[in-house]
């Protein structure tokens, strides 16, 4: 193939490239103006339809579409049933759901009903005076506990970790007793004190007393004469609660001297009584309408000794209502010694028969080997006399 016919077929390519790419253009210039002239005819038609529709009144087209019979039938049908099935529902609800919807109104009315019912009662003075009355024959009863012996360990343990155990007062000073020392004073109370301590123990250092002296008589009380001048030791069993909190106070920084709160049996076992007071013996007040009896422990002397771990004293003061003459039988004596004994009859002896009761209390002691050194205005004063027939 000749270079001139390669030529010419090149040529011939190029050409009808260009003139499809003409034919082309043409092509899209034609339907770029097809279109315009489509649109503005369109325009045109919009325009005139809607300068006509203004002159037009239109009117609303109804439409009805009926629906099958048999659709109609089975709808109503479906809408029965399930209305039947609501109120079987509703009445087949249990009953619980109910109740609890009730519930808060029932529970108001029974709170309402028993508190009105209580406010009645209280109310009525029968009712106070009834409860009193039960107060007075099951709280004031004396209870006897006869099956517990004096020496019971158990009670012996009650006593000595209990009733003894003496509770820190850290901020309390320790308090004097210059008003008890009785040194310038010449009543009967320092009289005895001296008597005791300088005559009879000839000012003995460290010994060890054991008083019980209820009411008015604790101002007959040698203790705090014999703690502070002699340094003694020893035991103060007090029944009254005001007088127990004072000289708790008073021993709060004395360790060798122990307060007990509680009373001395009569028996040989520990019992439960009520606390009885004279007007002028303690500010305490008790069977009143409106308060309690005041309850206290009674313990034998003999079980507080055993707490203590003691069987010999230097002094016993007994001073109670009475009871002096029973607490000493109390006392199992081969095991006791008990060196002087002081009985004070100075504020009860209007309760009993004082001349019977003296006569035999002198001589019980009598029996017992102790002489009587000291009588004055119903208080008397025994000391124990030796085997050799010295005191």
């Amino acid at each position: 193939m000749s270079k001139n016919t390669k030529i010419n077929i090149i040529t011939n390519k190029k050409n009808t490239i260009k003139s499809s790419k003409k034919r082309n253009r043409k092509m899209e210039k034609d339907n770029k103006s097809n279109e315009t002239v489509a649109a503005t005819k369109e325009l045109k038609a919009a325009a005139v339809i809607d300068t006509n529709s203004k002159n037009i009144q239109t009117s609303p087209i109804v439409i009805k579409i009926e629906a099958p019979k048999d659709a109609i039938k089975s709808q109503v049908k479906n809408d029965n049933n399930k209305m039947r099935s609501n109120i079987d529902s509703d009445l087949e609800k249990p009953t619980k759901s109910r109740l609890c919807q009730l519930f808060p109104i029932l529970l108001f009315l029974v709170t309402f009903a028993t508190v009105l019912s209580l406010l009645i009662l209280y109310m009525d003075p029968s009712t106070e005076y009834r409860h009193q009355q039960f107060i007075r024959q099951n709280l004031t009863q004396d209870y006897d506990m006869v099956n517990t012996p004096q020496d019971n360990g158990e009670l012996v343990w009650f006593v000595k970790e209990v009733l003894m155990k003496k509770y820190p007062m850290m901020n309390l000073p320790k308090l004097p007793m210059d008003q008890f020392n009785f040194n310038s004073s010449s009543d009967l109370p320092s009289i005895m004190s001296k008597f005791i301590g300088k005559d009879l123990f000839g000012n003995k250092k460290s010994g060890y007393y054991f008083q019980s002296l209820t009411g008015t008589n604790g101002k007959m009380i040698p203790a705090p004469w014999l703690t502070e001048s002699l340094q003694w030791g020893g035991c103060i069993v007090e029944p009254d609660p005001l007088k127990y909190f004072q000289l708790r106070k008073l021993y709060a920084k004395r360790d060798e001297t122990k307060i007990i709160h509680a009373s001395l049996s009569p028996q040989k076992y520990p019992k439960e009584v009520t606390l009885h007071y004279e007007e002028t013996e303690s500010e305490v007040k008790v069977e009143t309408m409106n308060d309690e009896p005041e309850r206290i422990k009674c313990f034998p002397i003999y079980t507080i000794l055993l707490a203590l771990n003691r069987t010999q004293l230097d002094l016993l003061s007994l001073g109670c209502q009475g009871q002096e003459l029973e607490i000493l039988q109390t006392i199992p004596w081969d095991r006791i010694s008990i060196e002087v004994i002081s009985i004070h009859l100075v504020h009860f002896s209007h309760k009993i028969d004082y001349p019977l009761y003296a006569s035999e209390l002198i001589k019980y002691l009598e029996d017992l080997s102790y002489e009587l050194v000291w009588n004055h205005e119903r208080n008397f004063v025994f000391k124990k006399i030796s085997s050799n027939g010295q005191q």
